[in-house]
């Protein structure tokens, strides 16, 4: 179970971190039209969240002990879903715009290596993100 929980934890720390580096590289660029707004800035921001406690929950098991307290764990719960669900919503949109618009399709280059992450998230059906939403979640209260 434990290796199970560390290759979860290692998994979304490394989908964190791409996301992060993407939106980076993005906002780096001073010709791309498609770097500022409150989809790339909500990105970054839970990617950092994400890392951060993706790796606190490496080393002790945060969300386990948060999930255990009796009040907590209902409000936790549902924060949580509600957040990877957002997450996930947010990274879907702003790959659609970047491969959708052509504004940023002119503007905007990509890493040679991001660009298939991005074509794959950004093609991705709403039941497949509420799936993959539901996944995270469970993974994230129960290992």
């Amino acid at each position: 179970m434990k290796l199970i929980k560390s290759g979860f934890y290692i998994a979304f720390i490394f989908l964190c971190f791409t996301v992060l580096g993407i939106v980076d590289h993005l906002q780096k660029q001073d010709d791309c039209e498609c770097n500022t707004g409150w989809k790339p800035e909500n990105l970054k921001l839970i990617s950092q969240v994400g890392i951060v406690l993706g790796g606190i929950n490496l080393l002790i098991p945060l969300n386990k002990t948060l999930y255990s307290i009796p009040l907590v764990s209902g409000i936790f719960s549902i924060l949580v879903l509600g957040v990877i669900v957002m997450y996930l919503f947010t990274m879907v949109r702003y790959f659609r715009n970047l491969r959708q618009q052509e504004k940023c399709r002119k503007t905007c280059t990509i890493k040679g290596g991001n660009e298939g992450f991005i074509n794959m998230v950004s093609t991705t059906s709403t039941v497949n993100i509420l799936l993959v939403a539901f996944v995270i979640g469970i993974g994230m209260l129960y290992l």
